[in-house]
């Protein structure tokens, strides 16, 4: 016969697991709050909970944290509150025996009795106030790194410009400033020429040191409030805010160039980095979407005239 295994309370194990964190120093992240959270029910319950279906995402696990350390401090001022209550259930019996002048009553245990109640009192308020404060440095790591992820998140790795989801937001932010300012923006779609031919020659080392190149030449070449980000494996997007279709082409064949004249030099050899891109402007009607898909065409265009070319909407015919 085995004996029943008894299922801890969540709030319980998750309070140990957020004080574990606090006391090793580690960072509050979803992993690291998962890993202690199911390795602290399973030595309280002798068996390792599985997490339930759709709540494996990071983004899952923030939200459980968050709502556990809630849940502390509900329990916290709640339990606080509750302990008062009845202390001063014991005082008002305290007052009552004294007004009824019984023989029970008696000055010095009275006095005991008020002196038991407020120690008792004091260490719980005490307790609260660690707590409270434990988790509040807690919660304000757990904020710091949310903060620094979404920060990640938006950057590319490997050449440390923005990634697609920070794109997103830039190209949004800056599309909706320049239809409201009623200015101009431009775009270019850049796709490296040949990148899976450098890999197989070379190595994908040699592959990530071509992005890499390209990007410290842009960022060479391009003025200081253009924007530069990695839409896909060897696809990139500049962003030109004010810029017109023919300075954002200007600019983007002088990349070109740039490139065409210095090839990366990788383990002692000169390999070319080529590139083809497909401009487009904003036009008043447009959507954003519509801007990106014209830009695509551009770039689509540039890649069946040969590759190695910048191509931009007047060249669409």
């Amino acid at each position: 016969m085995t004996a029943e295994t008894i299922s801890p309370q969540p709030v319980a194990v998750a309070r140990q697991a957020l004080r574990r964190l606090t006391e090793s120093g580690l960072p509050p992240t979803p992993d690291h709050y998962a890993e202690h959270y199911y390795l602290i029910a399973g030595e309280l319950s002798g068996q390792k909970p599985e997490p339930s279906p759709g709540e494996s995402t990071p983004e899952a696990e923030v939200t459980a944290a968050v709502d556990t350390i809630l849940q502390i401090l509900t329990d916290t001022t709640f339990g606080l509150a509750a302990e008062l209550g009845t202390f001063d259930g014991h005082f008002q019996k305290l007052f009552n025996e004294k007004s009824a002048d019984t023989q029970d009553f008696s000055v010095e245990q009275a006095l005991s009795q008020i002196m038991k109640t407020l120690s008792q009192l004091r260490q719980r308020v005490a307790d609260s106030q660690a707590e409270l404060r434990e988790t509040q440095q807690l919660l304000q790591r757990v904020q710091d790194e949310i903060k620094e992820s979404r920060s990640l998140n938006r950057i590319d790795p490997l050449t440390g410009i923005l990634n697609r989801r920070g794109l997103d937001i830039v190209l949004t932010r800056e599309f909706t400033r320049s239809r409201r300012q009623k200015d101009q923006i431009s775009i270019g779609l850049i796709d490296i020429d040949w990148l899976s031919q450098i890999n197989d020659a070379h190595g994908r080392d040699a592959g990530d040191q071509a992005l890499t190149h390209l990007v410290t030449a842009a960022r060479g070449l391009l003025r200081t409030q253009d924007i530069f980000a990695r839409f896909g494996d060897e696809e990139f997007v500049a962003v030109f805010p004010g810029g017109n279709a023919s300075g954002a082409t200007f600019a983007l064949d002088r990349l070109r160039t740039l490139l065409d004249r210095i090839p990366l030099r990788y383990n002692g050899k000169a390999i070319p980095v080529k590139i083809s891109a497909g401009v487009a402007e904003m036009h008043p009607s447009d959507t954003l979407s519509d801007l990106m898909q014209r830009a695509e065409r551009c770039l689509l265009k540039a890649k069946d005239s040969g590759r190695n070319l910048v191509i931009n909407e007047t060249d669409l015919g």
